[in-house]
């Protein structure tokens, strides 16, 4: 239950087991009648505090050495009897199980870092990029189609004439801003090694499958070879 194998003692209150340790056949304790008040439920396994009263007796109290907990196995023992207290998610199992947390080798953490920086390097890079041409566009762009422009007969729009964007401005300069952002960074793209990270996750693989292969790491009392369950944490053994 806690990750440990070695096995936990588990026993009867001697006042329930003085009651119908001289039962023949357990009639007395089909007959049993009375009351548990316990905790309400929760994920502390090694921790139970309740009472059990019989009618018209005493109050027999019960700790974390007279529960069984779900998913148990009982040793050194043909059976027991048992009253059942939680079900379903009520149990300690379950209110205590949470989701496997994803493990990454020490290279894996360092590789994302470096990819966060070259990502947010790259994006600030093509946000200036794209708002300088934005402005450029706004301030030298043509506003209106002028024809004099294509004969050099303005001086205004003489080095710009080319640029007819007065159908792009309509939609306003946040949409010249994010068509230029989107330009800037598949301009950018050469910045992120995402060549890198494929050649480090195939070589993981060939890897996980050298040692699985491995003859010396294969256990003959089970009859079974070693299997790697996770390709990121192979540069972590040691």
């Amino acid at each position: 239950m806690d990750g440990e194998t070695n096995l936990k003692n588990k026993y009867v209150h001697k006042d329930i087991n003085a009651k119908f340790i001289n039962s023949p056949n357990n009639q007395e304790m089909y007959k049993m009648q009375g009351r548990v008040f316990c905790e309400a439920p929760n994920n502390a396994i090694y921790k139970f505090e309740g009472q059990m009263i019989f009618d018209g007796e005493s109050e027999i109290p019960l700790g974390s050495d007279n529960i069984i907990l779900r998913g148990s196995t009982v040793r050194n023992t043909e059976h027991c009897y048992a009253l059942v207290i939680f079900t379903g998610h009520d149990t300690k199992i379950m209110m205590n199980s949470m989701a496997a947390k994803y493990k990454f080798s020490g290279l894996e953490i360092y590789t994302n870092y470096a990819i966060a920086v070259v990502l947010l390097t790259q994006f600030l890079l093509a946000s200036s990029g794209a708002l300088t041409g934005t402005l450029w566009l706004i301030k030298n762009g043509m506003q209106n189609k002028n024809a004099n422009c294509e004969h050099f007969a303005n001086s205004t729009c003489e080095r710009t004439f080319y640029l007819d964007n007065s159908k792009e401005l309509k939609k306003g300069w946040f949409y010249k801003y994010m068509q230029l952002t989107g330009t800037w960074i598949i301009i950018f793209t050469n910045f992120v090694p995402i060549s890198l990270l494929v050649s480090l996750d195939l070589v993981k693989l060939y890897q996980g499958f050298f040692m699985s292969w491995d003859v010396t790491m294969y256990d003959e009392e089970e009859d079974m070879p070693m299997r790697a369950q996770a390709i990121n944490l192979n540069e972590e053994l040691g």
